[in-house]
């Protein structure tokens, strides 16, 4: 399934798949939607302002809501620095979390389960992650990073 998937699509493109919801991974359970997304995300580069540790998750988020969060964000910037900049424009990443968890219209776990997104703060800083269960992943440089921890924050998808 994750082979029928396009690795680099168009901003135009990338709509039409967020607003159809995904159709192709829809004939699938949440896990096993969720362990391709992972899969798909882990062979895919790491871009900033495309296909970042945010980004990566607003792109779950967009496959099961059908809404991209994170749409205004998508190519405004293309380095760390221009994204600490927005970083600290928006308050931080657990309040820019926020506010595109409510663009998404999900609301606030304090359960969270496989499937559903959070805020990880880490020695290095917070990072937004999709919950697989008894861990948490977000896209890496080298691939995908995990972290077996409890969010500071988290939303139901």
């Amino acid at each position: 399934m994750a082979e029928l998937m396009t690795s680099f699509v168009t901003r135009e493109q990338y709509a039409r798949i967020c607003a159809s919801g995904d159709r192709i991974m829809h004939g699938l359970g949440r896990r096993a939607r969720l362990r391709a997304f992972v899969s798909r995300g882990a062979g895919l580069p790491f871009i900033w302002g495309e296909r970042d540790c945010c980004l990566w998750v607003c792109e779950w988020i967009a496959a099961e809501r059908g809404v991209d969060p994170a749409a205004s964000l998508r190519g405004t910037y293309d380095t760390m620095l221009s994204c600490n900049r927005i970083l600290a424009r928006e308050g931080g990443l657990p309040a820019l979390a926020s506010r595109l968890a409510v663009a998404a219209g999900l609301t606030e776990t304090a359960t969270p389960r496989a499937g559903d997104v959070g805020v990880i703060e880490t020695p290095i800083g917070p990072f937004l992650m999709v919950c697989l269960g008894d861990t948490w992943a977000t896209k890496a440089k080298d691939g995908m990073a995990f972290a077996p921890t409890v969010p500071v924050k988290a939303w139901t998808v």
